[in-house]
């Protein structure tokens, strides 16, 4: 973009240039190649196959940058001949290199996807003013090249570069030369004048293109640029008056200084942050999307998150359609910023929450014992989804936190409608059983408790308790739920075994303890009676 234009001042072909248009010219051979395995966009949908992508760009770029390329590699490979000669020192190869800057248009959208990863409004109005003055910059060298190329011109015997430079060219560096031209350029985007003036015919028809050009162009570019300051001043402004606002009222009730540095700690965190992290609510074009393009933007966003837990990872395998709902009319996606609460102890739980990112500390209780890291990919509160949950202790936030929520009462709602709903019934006693059973009493249970291999044992018991352990007599009650051979005397015969089972667990003393209690309840009148009454049988 720089130095082609450059080519109307006729510089020296020195070995530098010479092996930056080598560089040049491999980089877009491969560019070529990647082109042929590029995917691109059609109708929403990204193509990948290969023969589509090549009919795409046989369309359209091919065979111009073949074309291109293909002149370039025979002036650096053929030294000699008249149809090289012709390419190379006429004004042919002058025009073969204006079309290479025609590539500009095919990457063009690269540059501007940079401002993609810019969240902040006071540097894009920056980089918007910039980017506005590297555009004024490269029209204006543009056309001081075009400028010059002009005045060089044989056709006519006057020209301005005759007036400017006195018919002894060599007398002037190129830098001087370029300069002029370019100071001309740029006074006829500004009110400005200079003494280089148009002598012919030609010249004068330029000036008065460039006139008219520079009246669009100047009022365009002095508008956009006053819009961007005047943005920025006003954002200053705001932020000085509550900055100012708040240090009145801390003043005015004399907190302490502890306090006041951690406020203000705060709402500069949340001043930087809050700009970088990107909500659904705060989208307010996605309130018109119909619902079903909603619901399966729900389904993409969320269903990543309930693939890291093992049960919801398998009611997708089940009913994914039924899971699908539970992401468009369930879930929501949160942030909290440092410090922020999740909640705090003996609130009534409503959602489970999926931390996505960012990192927390929890704390039982009121704080009396020490915190618990929490990071991503874990989950909290899911009691609350199987019973009435209160939560046991309090949340915050050590960095910046995305995270999702997935709102109880909906869930159950869903729920009752899953195909495998016994099954689920059957997770919720268990899930229940065994916090309460390992942390010593329901009492105990923390916000965090059921992580991913407590949770994959819990499944594999809740839905395959044949496989999970068919030994065991748990699995077996399990199954005695679920089928049809469900009796009275087998239940209470596998209840005892695994009582048995518990108990041997247990301190010898409390074994022995019990064995002499059953015994003597076993052969009482009341023991005797009972058995007979349900298996019909005295011993």
């Amino acid at each position: 973009m720089v130095v082609i234009p450059l080519g109307a001042y006729e510089l020296p072909e020195t070995g530098f240039f010479k092996q930056m248009e080598i560089c040049n010219t491999v980089i877009w051979t491969i560019d070529i190649v990647f082109s042929c395995f590029k995917g691109y966009e059609a109708k929403g949908v990204v193509e990948m196959h290969p023969k589509s992508i090549l009919k795409n760009y046989a369309k359209g770029w091919f065979w111009f940058d073949i074309s291109i390329v293909s002149v370039d590699w025979v002036l650096f490979v053929v030294e000699e001949g008249d149809v090289v000669d012709f390419l190379r020192f006429t004004r042919f190869r002058r025009a073969i290199r204006l079309l290479r800057l025609a590539r500009l248009l095919k990457h063009g959208q690269k540059l501007l996807a940079v401002t993609k990863h810019v969240q902040s409004e006071e540097w894009l109005v920056i980089l918007r003013i910039v980017w506005l003055m590297i555009i004024l910059l490269a029209i204006n060298h543009f056309i001081s090249c075009a400028w010059y190329a002009i005045g060089m011109e044989k056709f006519y015997t006057e020209t301005w570069t005759k007036y400017a430079f006195s018919d002894d060219l060599e007398s002037h560096d190129f830098a001087y030369r370029y300069f002029t031209s370019f100071h001309w350029s740029m006074t006829q985007f500004s009110p400005a004048s200079m003494e280089v003036r148009p002598h012919n015919t030609m010249e004068r028809i330029f000036n008065i293109i460039m006139i008219l050009l520079g009246l669009l162009m100047f009022s365009s570019f002095v508008s956009n640029m006053t819009n961007g300051m005047t943005f920025l001043t006003k954002r200053n402004y705001e932020k000085r008056q509550e900055r100012e606002a708040l240090m009145h009222y801390m003043n005015a009730k004399d907190l302490s200084l502890e306090l006041r540095g951690d406020i203000t700690l705060y709402f500069s965190a949340k001043t930087n942050r809050q700009r970088f992290v990107v909500k659904e609510s705060d989208i307010g074009a996605l309130k018109n999307l119909p619902e079903t393009l909603l619901e399966q933007m729900h389904i993409e966003v969320h269903m990543p998150v309930f693939h890291t837990h093992p049960l919801f990872a398998n009611l997708h395998a089940e009913d994914p359609g039924l899971l699908h709902r539970v992401c468009h009319h369930a879930m929501s996606d949160k942030t909290l910023l440092v410090g922020e609460e999740m909640f705090r102890f003996g609130v009534r739980a409503t959602c489970m929450s999926f931390m996505i990112s960012g990192s927390g500390k929890y704390m039982m209780g009121y704080g009396e014992e020490a915190p618990i890291e929490v990071h991503a990919r874990q989950w909290i509160s899911e009691a609350c989804l199987w019973v009435m949950w209160d939560h046991r202790g309090r949340l915050q936030t050590t960095s910046v936190c995305e995270y999702s929520e997935l709102n109880s009462m909906a869930f159950q709602t869903l729920m009752t409608r899953f195909l495998c709903l016994t099954e689920l019934q059957r997770y919720a006693r268990l899930y229940a059983h065994h916090a309460a059973r390992e942390n010593g009493g329901a009492e105990h249970v923390t916000d965090l408790w059921g992580q991913r291999m407590r949770i994959i044992d819990l499944v594999q018991k809740a839905f395959r308790p044949d496989e999970a352990d068919a030994d065991n007599p748990a699995s077996k009650v399990l199954h005695l739920w679920r089928g049809d051979e469900f009796t009275t005397e087998r239940l209470f015969t596998e209840w005892k075994s695994l009582w048995k089972r518990e108990m041997q667990m247990r301190q010898p003393g409390l074994v022995n303890w019990f064995k002499r209690w059953y015994h003597r309840a076993r052969t009482s009148r009341l023991g005797i009676f009972l058995r007979w009454s349900i298996t019909g049988k005295a011993h």
